[in-house]
């Protein structure tokens, strides 16, 4: 009996996995799932970005469109200064500077007759729904430009903050922007 204990203890020795050994390759594994990680999330922030401004150019597109076409800006019926500002779906940022008056939804106003009068030919933007982070896309169409009209798309970004004042020209802090100039 004592020989087959030892043979089995042999097998062990010689066939398997010692701890070390184990330790050894999974803290190897962690090591290089350390330096991958951080390329990986990169990369996934990246296509976050690429997303939100493929999206931001086509509500801006849209936008452009529906102004060509009713010859007013998308501020309410028939361009009346009525809406301040637009957004799509999403969660609305807190704090949010755009909204010093009453808003629209993008979709009321470039996919529905109701506010471009006679020139309507839309639907301009069919379906756009929030961020690549679960924010609303917002619009500035009520003019803060000091008598040059522009018109600013922005996504808050990852931290789902405003950072860029309704007069900037540039987008601030992990902020998406894209302004059409009238």
């Amino acid at each position: 009996m004592q020989s087959g204990s030892h043979k089995t203890d042999h097998c062990l020795a010689t066939g398997g996995f010692s701890l070390v050994a184990m330790m050894t390759v999974l803290a190897v594994i962690m090591g290089l799932a350390g330096l991958v990680a951080p390329l990986m999330t990169d990369k996934v922030d990246q296509a976050r970005k690429e997303c939100a401004r493929a999206d931001l150019d086509r509500i801006a597109a849209a936008i452009q469109a529906y102004i060509e076409d009713t010859l007013t800006y998308p501020t309410g019926t028939c361009g009346a200064a009525t809406y301040h500002f637009l957004f799509s779906e999403g969660t609305l940022p807190l704090g949010n500077p755009l909204a010093s008056g009453p808003g629209l939804t993008l979709h009321e106003l470039l996919d529905s007759g109701d506010y471009g009068g006679a020139g309507w030919r839309g639907p301009y933007l069919g379906s756009i729904t929030h961020d690549p982070w679960g924010n609303a896309y917002l619009v500035n169409c009520h003019g803060y430009f000091q008598g040059a009209e522009r018109i600013f798309i922005l996504s808050p970004g990852p931290d789902h903050t405003v950072d860029t004042a309704p007069t900037a020209c540039s987008a601030r802090g992990d902020d998406l922007l894209l302004l059409i100039d009238g």
